[in-house]
């Protein structure tokens, strides 16, 4: 592979960007560097043109839009073809970008419709200095053009949520602007990184830090749309979810959940993979997709089952990948983890199998089976009452 100085020029890592993988999760995560994969690695795609990739959404036709935290440009890129973007704009002008610090630090995007709404992280710089550009939520329209899309800016910028959030009497207790004055990798601070529509139009937007008693922060927002139009923000419930101290670095909504990378507050490399109906229900892990960082070969493996049979035959796969390299060095630690993969893929007798090892590694995350979403799968089968 050749290489390049010019930083704005390494490739950004697919490790699962727009429809496909996951049901239409962005793993976007991993392209928070610019980090080349090891060679060869040929299920992975490489895209050019940017660094530092921080929210992206499926358009349809294989294209998929991507937003990075380093300048204020849109780009599109055709999900078949690696290499440069098939087109792109900068919307700097738009977003009126304070001439001494233009960087909006993109870090969310949610699709309803033909609209796609973006959200800046809304916390001060890496140095803690406050900067009013990064405090910005405006939304695009999907065009079609010359038998792609691009993007067309719509409404206008709104740029008082970080005062609404403050001001909400619901959020309160989290004491948000204390919060705001802090950097935003340091304890107790205020970045926003996720952002998933629900089905009433209304938006989660999703706190990486703070994690308020070690649980992760959501916010409703529930007039997207008037905000753009000039009204002012609504802010509505506040949800704790325990995500094993984790905040929340990605959030997508696919086939009826929300799906949540989450991840630490600061520059630690933790993180995991959940699965959140909503409606007061507990986030589930998933495991086998995120071990200890991402693993391309795993997600290729899901990839493929995903093309052929949606959900249940990725997972499928992922846990035959996995189930293969069980007990080796380069394979998943947890038998519990392959087990919940096999329960996804209707494999209940491959479930007891991995369930009866991770009772013999005392896995300390087999009290997760007692909860309501495995009671209807396991508890009523003989074995599970036997382990």
């Amino acid at each position: 592979m050749n290489t390049t100085r010019n930083r704005r020029q390494n490739p950004i890592v697919d490790w699962a960007v727009a429809e496909g993988l996951l049901g239409g999760i962005v793993l976007a995560l991993a392209a928070g560097s610019c980090a080349r994969a090891a060679d060869p690695i040929p299920a992975v795609s490489e895209y050019s043109g940017m660094c530092d990739a921080s929210a992206a959404v499926g358009l349809g036709r294989g294209l998929f839009a991507v937003a990075n935290d380093e300048d204020n440009i849109l780009r599109i890129y055709d999900g078949g073809r690696a290499g440069h973007p098939v087109w792109q704009s900068d919307f700097t002008a738009f977003l009126r970008a304070s001439p001494d610090s233009t960087e909006s630090d993109l870090e969310a995007a949610a699709r309803i419709g033909d609209r796609i709404y973006w959200m800046t992280s809304h916390g001060r710089n890496k140095k803690g200095k406050e900067r009013a550009s990064r405090h910005r939520f405006f939304a695009t329209e999907i065009v079609p053009a010359g038998g792609g899309f691009e993007l067309q800016a719509a409404g206008q910028p709104y740029d008082r949520l970080l005062i609404d959030l403050i001001s909400a009497p619901a959020l309160g207790r989290f004491r948000l602007g204390a919060a705001s004055t802090r950097a935003p990798k340091s304890p107790g601070a205020l970045n926003i990184e996720g952002m998933a529509a629900d089905e009433q139009g209304r938006m989660w937007i999703g706190f990486r830090n703070p994690i308020p008693e070690g649980r992760a922060l959501l916010v409703r927002l529930q007039n997207p749309s008037e905000m753009i139009a000039g009204q002012g923000a609504s802010i509505g419930e506040a949800v704790l979810l325990d995500l094993g101290g984790l905040g929340i670095r990605e959030l997508a909504r696919s086939g009826g959940y929300y799906w949540i990378i989450a991840g630490p507050y600061d520059e630690k490399k933790r993180f995991a993979l959940y699965r959140w109906a909503g409606d007061g229900a507990p986030p589930v892990p998933i495991p086998g997709i995120l071990p200890a960082g991402l693993n391309p070969e795993a997600l290729a493996a899901f990839e493929r089952g995903f093309a052929i049979g949606g959900f249940k035959e990725g997972r499928r796969n992922l846990a035959d990948f996995w189930s293969a390299r069980y007990g080796t060095p380069e394979g998943l630690s947890s038998a519990l983890g392959i087990a919940y993969m096999y329960l996804d893929a209707g494999e209940i007798d491959r479930v007891f199998v991995y369930l009866e090892k991770a009772f013999e590694e005392r896995d300390s995350n087999l009290p997760y089976l007692s909860m309501p979403f495995y009671k209807d799968r396991l508890h009523t089968d003989p074995r599970y009452q036997a382990l």
